[in-house]
């Protein structure tokens, strides 16, 4: 090939440790929720968008395909989940969506986000054609296919000028 692009989120670091004391890997924590019917769910996200909020400590959510509604949110610098995943991701959720106090949690997991220190998202080049993105900070849903067409332009050489 002729380029690389180095996509790694929160585990890039080990295939480029110059990249791995820009970004930190964060824990954070969703819940699914039992199926609630699809006037239900609707109800709760009309447009059927995945929205975020802009707090420091982002919430998260939109509806799956079954109808359930699927809430994110809450972080751990640690790695550790120690207020247990399960009912403080709830607790948020039902914050947000009081209609739902009456609604069971089906699923619940984590996982790693690569977050930066000043929270904005790390692109570039290690090497003429060497190419990565990372840190998006939890902003992915919205920022990785604005980053995905800059690298896609860059390696092609279609850039275009703003």
């Amino acid at each position: 090939c002729r380029s690389i692009a180095l996509c790694g989120n929160a585990w890039l670091g080990p295939f480029a440790p110059s990249l791995a004391r820009k970004i930190i890997g964060v824990g954070t924590y969703i819940v699914a929720t039992e199926p609630l019917g699809e006037e239900r769910a609707a109800a709760l996200i009309t447009n059927n968008a995945a929205v975020t909020d802009i707090n420091w400590v982002i919430d998260y959510f939109r509806r799956s395909a079954d109808h359930r509604l699927l809430f994110g949110g809450r972080v751990s610098y640690s790695g550790v989940d120690p207020l247990g995943t399960r009912r403080a991701t709830r607790a948020r959720m039902i914050k947000v969506f009081p209609q739902l106090a009456d609604t069971k949690i089906d699923f619940a997991w984590g996982g790693l986000v690569d977050i930066t220190l000043n929270r904005a998202p790390h692109f570039g080049r290690l090497e003429p054609d060497v190419y990565f993105v990372q840190g998006f900070s939890g902003h992915g849903i919205a920022l990785t296919g604005i980053a995905g067409k800059l690298l896609a332009e860059a390696i092609s050489g279609t850039v275009r000028p703003a």
